[in-house]
């Protein structure tokens, strides 16, 4: 037998809670999200690796996740090429992330602003826990 791969009723994007960048960004696409087209969970939300078995917990800490309509998790860069094409607001600026240069700024600029991620939750003295 195969994996068990569950779909969800909408997009779910997971965030870690503990991460004020994360929740920044989170807050951000609330904002975005008029008509509540995406689910944000928190990664610290077990009952998500529960009902979403092909959602390594682990990968999920390490960079921001989205499962898609059909089940499938993607992470970093991609997630954020996802999230453009799906709101009206930012869809003109898509063409920007379609081309091969405009993929590559976009996964440039995500992996900058994951390690700023990385380095304010290992130094964070509010975040109850030391990351390595």
């Amino acid at each position: 037998m195969g994996e068990v791969v569950n779909t969800p009723e909408k997009p779910i994007l997971i965030f870690d809670a503990d991460c004020p960048l994360c929740v920044r960004f989170k807050q951000a696409l609330s904002f975005l999200d008029k008509d509540n087209r995406v689910q944000m969970t928190p990664l610290q939300d077990e009952s998500l690796f529960e009902n979403f078995p092909q959602l390594n917990k682990s990968e999920c800490e390490q960079e921001i996740h989205l499962l898609k309509l059909d089940g499938e998790a993607i992470g970093g860069a991609e997630v954020i090429e996802y999230l453009v094409s799906m709101f009206p607001g930012v869809q003109k600026f898509a063409w920007l992330v379609e081309s091969e240069s405009g993929k590559k700024a976009v996964s440039y600029f995500y992996d900058k602003v994951n390690e700023l991620r990385e380095k304010v939750k290992k130094d964070c003295p509010g975040c109850g826990k030391e990351r390595r």
